[in-house]
């Protein structure tokens, strides 16, 4: 297998958490990670999270600048040479936790790995200062997970991550992560445990945000619940808040997430036998159907997002709308009020 090969199959290994808590994925189940939660990292593991076979736009250049951020940033300013390190590492007390580090500092003495980012210059105030360990939690949870699996796998140890991150294409700073000894171990025992309650246990994490929700309960398998006196105070709360406007938008979004748990897998909370609050199903792209049956376009598209496919490609777009998924939930605002006003 050429170098190549190799720099293409672990960079691929890297993106893919099937079977494994990837380091990426660590402060999503450790509740850190603002874009995915603990539900949405389960079913990655599980593999049953859906893939619209669309590349994330943010990881694709954050792959294809990271040997430029390596060689015109890192290795200038800091005067060390780096190397790939093109293999799956496995944590030696728990195998399923893994990381693919973006380099290695050589000589390995230095005990220092490198972690590449590419961020948007609007979010360069959630960062420290240049050269500190003031780090945001999502990065340096990563961070921390690859120090504890490297320090315990490679040659020498590593008891360094240097965060070489770029803002805005044009301002490269670097944040040194030293091993925590005591926190650093302790997050490797709550993914351990995590895994082995969820995964090994099959059990699915709580639904803690209206998109986990949406993909827990896909489609409806009973028709619907009666109003309980928590959900009626749910349902108060909402009406309230919504009626407060947008300085109680937090207690909106709670009173709502509440609902939708309490309707699951039905189609709607009702009382005295009338729909209060439902939950609409809505088309879907079926991205599956699409990959397998139009893969030739698919690899043209392979760039493009659900938005640039439907400009580009209209007919095809609507002819795979064909799916049921949950949309958003509704409430019967008379009908909501003459109950509470009760």
């Amino acid at each position: 297998m050429s170098k190549v090969e190799r720099q293409a199959n672990a960079e691929a290994a890297a993106h893919d958490h099937t079977g494994r808590i990837g380091a990426g994925r660590a402060p999503a189940i450790l509740g850190l990670d603002p874009y995915t939660s603990p539900y949405d990292a389960w079913l990655e593991i599980k593999g049953e999270r859906e893939d619209d076979g669309t590349l994330h736009e943010a990881a694709h250049w954050g792959t294809v600048l990271e040997d430029i951020v390596v060689r015109q940033g890192y290795e200038p300013r800091t005067g060390m040479k780096t190397q790939r390190v093109n293999q799956t590492l496995r944590h030696p007390d728990a195998p399923f936790i893994t990381c693919h580090l973006d380099r290695r500092v050589i000589p390995t003495s230095t005990q220092a790995t490198v972690q590449v980012k590419c961020r948007d210059r609007f979010v360069r105030d959630k960062w420290g200062a240049a050269n500190t360990s003031d780090i945001p939690s999502k990065e340096a949870a990563q961070g921390m997970v690859e120090i504890e699996i490297a320090n315990a796998v490679l040659p020498g140890g590593v008891t360094r991550e240097d965060f070489a991150v770029l803002f805005g294409g044009n301002t490269f700073e670097i944040f040194p992560l030293h091993r925590d000894e005591k926190h650093g171990p302790e997050i490797i025992e709550v993914l351990a445990h995590w895994w082995h309650v969820h995964i090994d246990g099959d059990r699915a994490p709580d639904a803690e945000t209206m998109r986990d929700c949406q993909k827990k309960w896909s489609k409806p398998v009973g028709d619907h619940r009666e109003l309980t006196l928590e959900t009626k105070e749910l349902l108060a709360a909402f009406i309230t808040a919504e009626e407060s406007g947008k300085s109680a938008d937090g207690i909106k979004q709670d009173a709502r997430l509440g609902l939708m748990k309490a309707i699951g897998d039905h189609q709607c909370l009702t009382a005295e036998g009338k729909p209060i609050v439902s939950w609409r199903m809505v088309k879907a792209f079926d991205s599956e159907a699409f990959l397998r049956e139009q893969s030739e376009i698919a690899k043209q598209c392979s760039k493009l997002d659900l938005a640039s496919l439907k400009t580009e490609h209209p007919k095809l777009h609507e002819l795979y709308l064909r799916k049921e998924k949950r949309g958003n939930m509704t409430v019967n605002r008379n009908a909501a009020r003459r109950l509470l006003n009760k």
